[in-house]
Formats: structure tokens, C-alpha cells, sequence
């Protein structure tokens, strides 16, 4: 968890998690999508990564993307 305490309350990722969060408790998400975004909110708070945290500006290029494309696909399943 020192991980999420570490991120910047106004950053991009922070936010982008704040609405995966959000997007789990909706019912209109199927749970196959809900599924795709538990993994991707585990990937942020893992401490291993593909590039470490520790890396300044590229260490959370990879939470990032994660992040990215689970909402996408998240907010895709509610317009579709």
C-alpha cells in the first residue's frame, strides 16, 4: 500500500485508479471486465514491475498503460 500513498493525489494515475475504482461498483460493467480491472489495479499496487517504480518519470510508464487500457475498456462496456 506505500505504493498508492506515494502516487500524486492530482496525478493522471491516481485519478485513472480513482475511476477504475469507481467503474468496479457499477453493475452495468460485466464482470469479465471487472476482472481486467482488478488486474490492472493489482499490477499498480505490485511491487515488482516491468520498469521499477524507483526509475523517475518511466518507472510508472507501465502502471500507466495498464491503467489506461482497462479504463477503456471499462467505459467501452458501458457505452456499448
Amino acid at each position: 500500500m506505500d505504493k498508492l500513498r506515494d502516487l500524486p493525489v492530482g496525478g493522471e494515475i491516481a485519478a485513472r485508479a480513482l475511476r477504475l475504482l469507481k467503474l468496479l461498483r457499477d453493475d452495468r460493467v460485466p464482470v469479465w471486465v471487472k476482472a481486467i480491472v482488478t488486474g490492472a489495479l493489482g499490477y499498480l499496487i505490485l511491487p515488482w514491475d516491468v520498469s521499477p517504480d524507483f526509475l523517475p518519470w518511466i518507472g510508472y510508464l507501465d502502471d500507466a498503460a495498464a491503467l489506461a487500457a482497462a479504463l477503456a475498456l471499462a467505459e467501452e462496456s458501458l457505452d456499448g
